[in-house]
Parts: structure tokens; sequence; C-alpha cells
């Protein structure tokens, strides 16, 4: 790639280092921003476009103003992993992923989906990798939080994360848990 393309090449060593820089950083830290997240995607995603020979696109739909949610750290990384692991292109070629998110009576719902031929082995349930977020999203936002995860049809794997907002510890703008919390 550096001798092919240097400009891509550069664009690639900086989303390595954007990418290692948030990793060390979020896991210093009760919480992040859900743009802070959705960057960190976009990053993961860039470096990932380098591997794979179909197209990657992904879009966040929600409302502007949840952009500065607090989040678990690092809630999204296993999400588009497991997109990219088990999620095979569909016939088009491309791959899409979708965050939806939205906020109603109190709870906050993001719904993470795909749109590819699911590679998985179609038991029911939780695999460890979506158990291990479930028990760090309930750590972040209390009990009452949950995580389902299945196929959608006609393609696809959806994951759906819930909680109560303010639920567990609180945090305030920048993610940092509030005293007294």
């Amino acid at each position: 790639l550096t001798e092919t393309d240097p400009k891509a090449a550069q664009r690639f060593t900086e989303r390595l280092a954007d990418m290692l820089r948030y990793t060390v950083e979020a896991g210093a830290r009760p919480a992040a921003l859900l743009s802070e997240e959705i960057a960190f995607v976009e990053d993961y995603l860039g470096v990932a476009r380098e591997r794979y020979e179909n197209p990657l696109i992904f879009e966040y739909r929600g409302p502007q103003e949840l952009l500065s949610l607090p989040v678990p750290p690092l809630l999204l990384q296993p999400l588009v992993e497991n997109s990219l692991k088990h999620g095979a292109a569909p016939a088009d070629g491309a791959l899409h992923l979708t965050l939806a998110a939205r906020e109603d009576d109190g709870w906050v719902t993001l719904e993470f989906a795909d749109d590819g031929r699911c590679a998985g082995n179609g038991a029911p349930g939780l695999g460890v990798g979506l158990e291990n977020l479930e028990q760090r999203v309930r750590r972040f936002a209390g009990t009452g939080a949950h995580v389902e995860a299945g196929r959608q049809q006609p393609d696809g794997f959806v994951v759906t994360l819930r909680w109560r907002k303010g639920g567990g510890a609180r945090h305030d703008a920048a993610g940092a848990v509030m005293e007294g919390a």
C-alpha cells in the first residue's frame, strides 16, 4: 500500500493511530459519548475496508441530541466486528451497517443491524461476545439493561441494547462518573 497508494497508506496509519489512542483512553474511563463511539466505528471500518473487497457502509439513524448520550466505552466495536466476521455481504456486494438510536419513556434503545447473510451457527441466545457486552451494559446502566440479538428478514442480524436513561451510575457530558452517583 505504501508503494501503490501512499496517501491511502497514510490515511490507514492515521486511522490505526486514532483507534489505538481511543482504545487506550476509553479503557481508562467509565463512559464515552455516542458520537465518539461512532467516530471510532468510522475509523475501524476505514481500516477494515483495506481488508475486504466488498464495500462497507455505515449509517447512523437517530436524533442529533442522542450523539451526546453517555454510553459504555467500546460499545459498538464488538457489534461491528461480529457483522464483519459473521455477516457475509449480500448479493449486491455491499455490507450495510446501521445504528438506530431513540429515547422513549425514559429508555434508551440502540439497534445495530447489518444486512449480511448470517454465517453464524444459528444457535439461539447470545454468543460469548454479546453476553460480555450485555454484562458491560448492565454494569454501566443497571440490572434493567438488556441485550437482544437475532436474525432479521430477509437477510441480516440485529442487536438491540436497551437501558433506562440515567440508570446505574450517573455520568456527566464527558462520560465521567458523577460524585454521589
